[in-house]
């Protein structure tokens, strides 16, 4: 008996893994695993549990197929870990067609995007994937007492405008000034400069740009 092993976590091109049924892995889901980008994970018939850390959770929001035995972690230490359902999704709406850091520790509902959720290598990245995190971001800032932010080509049109990498920077500037003008320490993001003509948009951006819009609302 014993935790999944932390050498994991130094396999960078591991994509998919299942410990279904490992009834002899015990302990909580390890620090190391956010290391790795996962398509899936499946930890379900263990004993592991799900610790309340907020990277690590927000980790497990980018991947499209996690399933686990529904125990968490109790925040105490040396307690037992304690039956719970999955990690909940707050009920969210949207309009129609519209890795390690402080990451918001959210579950975000299936149905409060387009294409939810965004699969790396699968999902193409869309113009409306950006319309709606800007509209919601927007939203945001402008309860916490900010203007909207003055977005670079602020029409995008679905299927013809390119997705630049300056869209993204921009949402993760407008939700950090968001979260600084609510209270609350800004997010990290995985690869925190990306290099415009050169970084690729990665389903990872997207996901976390979500979980953050979701934290903040």
């Amino acid at each position: 008996m014993g935790p999944i092993p932390a050498e994991l976590g130094s396999l960078p091109n591991l994509e998919w893994l299942s410990l279904l049924d490992n009834i002899q892995l015990t302990g909580a889901l390890g620090p190391t695993l956010p290391q790795l980008t996962l398509d899936t994970l499946n930890i379900a018939g263990t004993q592991v549990c799900v610790p309340p850390d907020a990277a690590l959770q927000q980790w497990l929001v980018t991947i499209s197929d996690f399933t686990s035995s529904g125990l968490t972690c109790d925040a105490g230490a040396n307690r037992l870990p304690r039956p719970t359902g999955s990690i909940p999704a707050p009920p969210l709406t949207v309009d129609g067609q519209v890795g390690s850091g402080n990451r918001p520790a959210v579950a975000v509902s299936a149905a409060s995007f387009t294409d939810h959720p965004i699969v790396r290598k699968v999902t193409p990245i869309k113009a409306v994937h950006f319309t709606e995190l800007r509209t919601r971001t927007d939203a945001l800032r402008v309860g916490a007492g900010l203007a909207p932010f003055p977005w670079t080509d602020p029409v995008l049109v679905r299927g013809v405008t390119p997705i630049r990498a300056v869209y993204l920077q921009e949402l993760r500037a407008a939700l950090g000034e968001a979260y600084v003008a609510a209270g609350r320490s800004a997010p990290g993001w995985t690869d925190p400069e990306p290099t415009p003509g050169v970084t690729p948009i990665k389903a990872v951006y997207v996901m976390e740009l979500r979980a953050a819009v979701v934290a903040l609302e």
